[in-house]
């Protein structure tokens, strides 16, 4: 087996690896076969190719992750977006609460003065497999977080625009900053990223948050599974709507 970066929606975004490594044990479900192992103390993550598909100005973000006890904070699991030289963001992160060990953080900025952030309620324990997902609806605009397979929100709360910057950065497990230079590298394993355009709602994440997709699903912008999907589409482990 090896890592698949390839983006598996087939809209071409495939990532970029910077030292992360090929994890195979004890994955969150059966037909998942693969996740990415970055370490904070190497400086591992993997990177895409901007492109204005991954601006989306409404959106759902999901992720399977198990973090280790000396990475409780600070880390980001998936960025489309920069930190600016002022401190602020611009884009979409999202990403563990600064300053909060084991809340996940759902932000979006506006690239100059203005960071919308929503805090989930409710700490994960390193070590585990978590499901996460935030959502941004901007016609509220409102923030949601989702945890594991609860089809009801952990947290929600008022969110902004994303305005994302010139220089975006597509990143997994670290933060890009004004001019390039990244900081708080992930430390654990994460598996299957999904990012949509679409406001995904709680029934539908945890109705599919433990089954691999076709790939083909509407509103899918990026799937990145970290492996080949099953030619077959019958059977339970591939949906054919979601």
């Amino acid at each position: 087996m090896a890592l698949i970066l390839t983006d598996q929606s087939n809209n071409g975004h495939t990532l970029t690896n910077n030292g992360a490594t090929e994890y195979t044990v004890s994955l969150p479900y059966a037909s998942l076969t693969e996740a990415v192992q970055t370490l904070a103390a190497s400086t591992q993550y993997l990177t895409a190719v901007d492109a204005a598909a991954l601006h989306p100005t409404s959106f759902t973000i999901e992720a399977w992750l198990k973090y280790s006890g000396t990475n409780t904070y600070d880390y980001n699991i998936f960025q489309s977006g920069e930190l600016t030289g002022a401190g602020h963001f611009g884009g979409l992160s999202f990403r563990g609460a600064g300053g909060t060990a084991g809340k996940v953080q759902i932000i979006t900025g506006d690239d100059n003065t203005n960071d919308y952030v929503l805090t989930a309620n409710t700490v994960i324990n390193s070590g585990t497999w978590h499901h996460v997902a935030a959502t941004y609806d901007n016609s509220g605009p409102t923030f949601a977080i989702y945890l594991d397979n609860n089809s009801t929100a952990d947290a929600t709360g008022a969110g902004g625009t994303p305005i994302y910057p010139a220089t975006n950065y597509i990143a997994v497990g670290t933060r890009f900053a004004n001019g390039g230079t990244r900081a708080t590298y992930f430390d654990g394993q994460i598996a299957e990223i999904r990012f949509w355009n679409t406001v995904r709602t709680g029934a539908q994440i945890a109705a599919n948050y433990n089954q691999l997709l076709k790939g083909s699903e509407s509103g899918l912008i990026a799937y990145w599974p970290f492996m080949t999907l099953p030619s077959s589409t019958s059977g339970s482990f591939l949906l054919n709507s979601v």
